[in-house]
C-alpha cells in the first residue's frame, strides 16, 4: 500500500490542478500519495498566487492557520510562485510585499521555495526525500495574546493599528521586516505630521516580530542593564500618562520572559574591564576574581557578575548567561559623568561574545554621529525602548554572520 501524505493546501485553482498532476507522477515513480486534506498536516503547500483584484485569501486562511493558539507545530511548508525568486514577491509588482513576509523572514528553516514551472524537479526531489514528522514549535501561536496584551498597554494612545484584525497586523509587521518600508512609512508620517504616532506603531510590530523571535528559541533571558535612571520616562500618552523605562522593562519581563539586572556601581566595572584587557594584551590567559554587584529589577534578588569560562556569567541564587548587556549613552554617579560608548568598547574588546546595545535620550545628530564613529552598531532611543528585544535578535543575526564569515 502506498504511503500517504496529507497536505494541506493554500492556494488558487490552478494550482490544484498542478497537484492532482503531481499526484498522478509522484504515485507511479515514489510510490507515494498526496492527499489535500483537513488537519493534521504532514505537509503544507502555498500558492503565492493572487486573484486579478489584488487579493489573496488563500494566504490570508495561511495566517490565520499560523496564529492559531492551538496549533502547536507546524509542518514543513512548500511555497509555490511563478517567479523564479521569492524575493521578487517583495517588488512592486507584487504590492512591494508577500502576505506571508512574517513567516518567511522569521523562519527560514521551515519551508522551501519552488517555482512553477521552472523548477518542477526540485518539487519531485523534495516528494523523494520528504518524511513524515517532521514538525517544528509553531512560535507564531503566542502571536494573538501578545497583540492584546501590548493593546492593553498602550491603549491610551490611540494608534491606527489597533482597530485592525489580527491578519491585518500580522502582515504589516511582516511589512516592517524590510527597513526600505519602515523608511518610506516614516517619511509619509512625517509629512502628514503623524510622525510620532507611526514610530510607536513600527515599534509595536517590531516588539511583535521579537516574540515570534523568542518563542522560537523558547528559553529564558537574562538581560545586565548599566543606567543610572531607571525612573525617566520613554513614553507618554494622549492623556500625559508616563511610561517609564522600569515599565517598559517589565513588560519584556512579563511577556518575553527576559530578566533583567542593574548594574550601577560604574566605576567598578570600568576597573574591571581596564584589567581584563590588560591580562588580554600581555597574553596572560588567567582569569579574573574580581566580581561586580547586580540587582533584579522591581525584584529584591541580588547577584554579582563573575569570569568563568573565559566569558562573562551571572552568579545568584544559580550560575545562567548573560545574553545582552544595554548601556546608557550617559552614566552619572555620584556628581561623576561616565561614557556608555567607552565602558561598551571596553566590553566588546574583551568579551566580543556578548551582545552590546547602547540605549540613549538623545536623538541630537551630533551625539549619534559619535557614537558610530566610536564603533557602535546600534544607537536606540529611549523613546524607542520598546524595539529592544528586536535589535537585539537583529545583533545576534549580525554576530552570525560575522562569525561564520570568519569561519
Amino acid at each position: 500500500m502506498s504511503e500517504e501524505i496529507r497536505i494541506g493546501f493554500f492556494g488558487e485553482f490552478e494550482t490544484k490542478e498542478i497537484i492532482c498532476a503531481l499526484n498522478r507522477l509522484i504515485k507511479n515513480i515514489m510510490n507515494k500519495k498526496i492527499k489535500i486534506c483537513q488537519q493534521p498536516y504532514d505537509l503544507i503547500i502555498i500558492d503565492l498566487k493572487k486573484k486579478e483584484n489584488g487579493e489573496s485569501p488563500s494566504q490570508d486562511k495561511f495566517i490565520e492557520f499560523l496564529i492559531n493558539e492551538n496549533i502547536e507545530k507546524l509542518p514543513y511548508c512548500i511555497i509555490l510562485g511563478a517567479e523564479k525568486n521569492l524575493e521578487i514577491f517583495n517588488s512592486k509588482k507584487y504590492g512591494r510585499i508577500s502576505e506571508i513576509q512574517l513567516f518567511t523572514e522569521l523562519c527560514p528553516e521551515y519551508y522551501q521555495y519552488i517555482s512553477i514551472p521552472f523548477n518542477i524537479e526540485e518539487l519531485l526531489s523534495f516528494f523523494r526525500n520528504f518524511k513524515k514528522n517532521n514538525k517544528k514549535q509553531n512560535p507564531f501561536k503566542c502571536f494573538k495574546n501578545t497583540r492584546k496584551q501590548i493593546e492593553e498597554k498602550f491603549k491610551n494612545f490611540n494608534l491606527e493599528c489597533f482597530k485592525w484584525g489580527n491578519t491585518e497586523v500580522f502582515k504589516e509587521a511582516g511589512k516592517c521586516c524590510l527597513e526600505e518600508y519602515r523608511k518610506e512609512e516614516m517619511r509619509v508620517a512625517v509629512h502628514k505630521g503623524k510622525e510620532e504616532e507611526k514610530d510607536l506603531e513600527i515599534q509595536i510590530y517590531e516588539f511583535l516580530i521579537a516574540t515570534i523571535l523568542k518563542a522560537k528559541e523558547n528559553k529564558p533571558l537574562n538581560f545586565v542593564i548599566i543606567e543610572d535612571n531607571l525612573e525617566g520616562v520613554v513614553y507618554k500618552d494622549k492623556e500625559d500618562k508616563d511610561k517609564k523605562l522600569c515599565d517598559i522593562l517589565e513588560l519584556f519581563k512579563d511577556i518575553l520572559n527576559i530578566e533583567f539586572w542593574l548594574l550601577d556601581d560604574f566605576e567598578g566595572l570600568k576597573k574591571f574591564l581596564i584589567k581584563r584587557l590588560h591580562l588580554l594584551e600581555i597574553g596572560e590567559k588567567k582569569e579574573l576574581e574580581d566580581s561586580i554587584e547586580i540587582k533584579k529589577i522591581k525584584n529584591d534578588g541580588k547577584a554579582v557578575i563573575k569570569m568563568k569560562n573565559k566569558t562573562l556569567k551571572i552568579i545568584g541564587e544559580k550560575e545562567v548567561d548573560i545574553d545582552c548587556i544595554i548601556i546608557d549613552i550617559l552614566l552619572i554617579k555620584n556628581n561623576k559623568f561616565y561614557d556608555g560608548i567607552e565602558i561598551l568598547n571596553l566590553l566588546t574588546n574583551t568579551f566580543p561574545e556578548i551582545p552590546t546595545l547602547i540605549l540613549s535620550k538623545s536623538s541630537e545628530g551630533v551625539d549619534i554621529t559619535y557614537a558610530f564613529e566610536k564603533g557602535i552598531s546600534y544607537y536606540i532611543l529611549k523613546s524607542r525602548t520598546l524595539t529592544l528585544p528586536y535589535y537585539y535578535y537583529q545583533h545576534l543575526n549580525d554576530l552570525g554572520k560575522i562569525i561564520s564569515f570568519i569561519k
